[in-house]
C-alpha cells in the first residue's frame, strides 16, 4: 500500500502585489489554499515540517494555479452565497410566476 507523509513549512507568494502566507510539502512541492485550511495548525511559525494531512484541502501543483484559487475566492459571493438548490428552487419560482403572468 502506498501512503504520503507529508512535510509541510510555511512559504511566501506574492498574489496581486499581497504577500500571503501558506504551507508547501517539500516532498510532493503541493501548495495548500490558506483560505480553505488553518495555516495556523498546518504548519505554525515555530514547528516546521509538521506530517498533518488537513482534511477537505484545496492542493496546488504551482503558485500561479493557487493565484488563481485565491481570485476566484475574491471574486466570489462566498459571505452571501445562495446554494444551488436555494437558486433552482427561485428559478423554478420565477418560471411559476411568468407562466401565471401570460
Amino acid at each position: 500500500m502506498y501512503s504520503w507523509t507529508p512535510k509541510w513549512v510555511r512559504i511566501k507568494i506574492d498574489v496581486g502585489g499581497r504577500v500571503i502566507e501558506t504551507c508547501k510539502d517539500e516532498s510532493t512541492g503541493l501548495i495548500i489554499c490558506p483560505l480553505c485550511v488553518n495555516i495556523d495548525k498546518l504548519c505554525p511559525r515555530d514547528r516546521e515540517g509538521m506530517r498533518i494531512i488537513p482534511e477537505k484541502p484545496m492542493y496546488f501543483f504551482s503558485e500561479e494555479d493557487l493565484r488563481h484559487h485565491i481570485y476566484a475566492h475574491s471574486q466570489s459571493s462566498e459571505w452571501g452565497k445562495i446554494s444551488v438548490s436555494e437558486r433552482e428552487e427561485e428559478t423554478e419560482e420565477e418560471e411559476e410566476e411568468e407562466d401565471e403572468e401570460r
